[in-house]
């Protein structure tokens, strides 16, 4: 799963009209971006992608805490090396 995260600061000329205020610059994005998984501030969330299952279902991962950070250890370790055999810098 590749995502972009933007760091933004309250005090950019984007949140003047809030007044540079962190929380109110935060409610603004929420109501212009409407992400799926917030509902605070948020009255029409873009729905989940068909492929994700419902919030309701049952978890299908193991409740083993040892068990999933070893499995995000290696997923970080797989994307890593897919990373670096790709980059030509290399």
């Amino acid at each position: 799963m590749n995502f972009t995260i933007d760091l933004l600061s309250s005090q950019a000329a984007q949140f003047d009209n809030v007044g540079n205020e962190i929380n109110a610059a935060e409610q603004l994005l929420i109501r212009r971006w409407a992400p799926c998984f917030n509902v605070s501030h948020n009255g029409q969330p873009t729905p989940l992608p068909s492929r994700y299952r419902p919030p309701n279902a049952r978890l299908r991962c193991s409740r083993s805490l040892r068990k999933l950070i070893q499995e995000a250890e290696r997923a970080v370790k797989i994307e890593d090396n897919r990373l670096w055999f790709q980059d030509p810098a290399s």
